[in-house]
């Protein structure tokens, strides 16, 4: 683990500055969601503020963050996963961000590439 430059094996703490990004993204998807069933409610007020905001979500900035710190989570991930019981402070939250970023890397980001790739070129 000194080998690779971390000191603990707690998520959060191994994340850093990435880890409030993470978090700043997800209060925007859910800032995202809560537009769009607001918008559903009413005559599509944000009709096209909310296509916008979805496909910068949703495509450009979950491939762009995703592709820059997929070996930070995976890393991050496998530590906390190897002594989850080390993990220092909000221990519930660490494991359930080293789960969370393990998932990501190994399941959701493969999935959105395979998604992308297989559009045709026009679409993307």
């Amino acid at each position: 683990m000194k080998d690779l430059g971390y000191n603990s094996y707690d998520s959060i703490l191994n994340l850093g500055t990435l880890g409030v990004i993470t978090f700043v993204y997800y209060i925007r998807v859910m800032y995202y969601f809560c537009l769009k069933m607001y918008n559903s409610h009413k005559s599509n007020i944000y009709g096209e503020r909310l296509k916008k905001l979805g496909e910068s979500l949703f495509f450009a900035e979950f491939l762009f963050f995703t592709m820059e710190a997929y070996f930070e989570f995976l890393i991050s991930g496998y530590l906390n996963l190897s002594d989850p019981n080390n993990a220092t402070g909000g221990k519930g939250i660490s494991n359930f961000l080293g789960i969370y970023v393990i998932i990501v890397a190994l399941v959701v980001v493969p999935g959105v590439l395979i998604y992308v790739f297989s559009r045709p070129i026009e679409q993307i």
